[in-house]
């Protein structure tokens, strides 16, 4: 009786990769956005020239930022015709006037014919330079952080103002955080009659309580 032979499992099948999707990215830029539109265009064409104009949206995925999320956007509501879609869009681009987009009148013809309204406002800003600050505290950083604004060249010198902005935005350090805020509150004071006036106080010159730090 001859031996019986192995049965032999087939090899499983490699899945299969996931097709290649094109996706469109339009950044932004104002009124630059039209050079976008010149590309599209084109592309429609070649589309058309390669024979492929039956073909789906060559773009299944499209987004964009500023000016070209609004080509993106309105690409994406008339995608399941690319070419219209297209030409529906130059179509404005090359209608535009500035006062489509923004008020281009005078400020005077602007305050005559709009219905808004003066906004008074109430405008408090360092009296020193946070930088400046900053530069004096970047010692109680953390070891590693201050390793990593060493290797930027970040220093404690004075003079080093694009070091100094950079730490006075990580400075989370009590010395630091609590200068800035006394700094605010010197700032304010010396501007009470502002303040007051601002939100209609009455000032009776009454003295302040005294914040001890906590």
């Amino acid at each position: 009786m001859p031996p019986p032979t192995p049965a032999r499992t087939p090899a499983p099948k490699a899945p299969k990769s996931p097709s290649p999707r094109t996706g469109l990215l339009l950044t932004g830029g104002g009124a630059r956005a039209a050079y976008q539109m010149g590309v599209l265009e084109a592309i429609a064409d070649l589309r058309q020239a390669c024979g492929a104009g039956r073909e789906p949206n060559p773009f299944p995925i499209i987004t964009g930022t500023s000016a070209g999320a609004i080509n993106a956007a309105a690409l994406a509501c008339g995608a399941d015709d690319f070419d219209r879609t297209v030409r529906r869009i130059a179509r404005v681009w090359r209608q535009f006037h500035a006062h489509q987009v923004y008020g281009a009148d005078s400020p005077e013809e602007k305050r005559t014919h709009s219905a808004l309204r003066p906004v008074e406002l109430l405008v408090i800003a360092p009296s020193q330079r946070l930088d400046a600050i900053a530069a004096r505290h970047v010692g109680d950083l953390p070891g590693p952080v201050r390793t990593m604004l060493g290797a930027l060249g970040v220093t404690s010198n004075m003079a080093d103002v694009r070091g100094a902005a950079l730490a006075s935005y990580l400075l989370f350090e009590q010395g630091y955080t609590r200068e800035l805020m006394a700094l605010g509150r010197a700032d304010t004071l010396a501007r009470r009659a502002d303040v007051c006036r601002f939100f209609g106080w009455k000032d009776t010159g009454a003295a302040l309580r005294t914040r001890l730090p906590t």
